[in-house]
């Protein structure tokens, strides 16, 4: 089972956001409409049922890998990664959840106010 969520910073209106230092802009963490993909989460759980291919070495995987990534104003998947892990300690279970989410179509981006921002997405994938 996967579910969308998204950390929260608190903000005087309805969208929340944070200072991103690598994306080097300000990436909101709620809006008033979320970034959707297609039709949403359930797309985004057949897209990744369909694409993702366990690593030979781990067939048997138990466990999840918790992804975060930036949705820009124009929908792009930007700055992907696993959350709390470095590069270097990557699984292939994690490099395989982080390829099928770069060859993801655009998102919907998400709107604060009418005006579409980047949001910082937490992606949740559970095997």
């Amino acid at each position: 089972m996967m579910h969308l969520s998204c950390a929260a910073q608190t903000r005087t209106d309805t969208c929340k956001w944070e200072y991103d230092s690598l994306f080097h802009s300000k990436v909101y963490t709620w809006v008033d409409q979320m970034p959707q993909y297609k039709e949403g989460q359930t797309d985004v759980l057949q897209f990744f049922s369909k694409n993702f291919k366990y690593p030979i070495s781990q067939k048997r995987f138990q466990g999840s890998v918790n992804l975060a990534f930036i949705i820009t104003a124009s929908g792009e998947i930007r700055n992907a990664s696993v959350l709390g892990k470095e590069k270097k300690n990557f699984t292939e279970v994690d490099k395989e959840a982080l390829r099928v989410l770069s060859i993801m179509q655009r998102w919907k981006p998400g709107e604060c106010h009418g005006i579409k921002v980047p949001v910082k997405i937490l992606l949740p994938l559970k095997f």
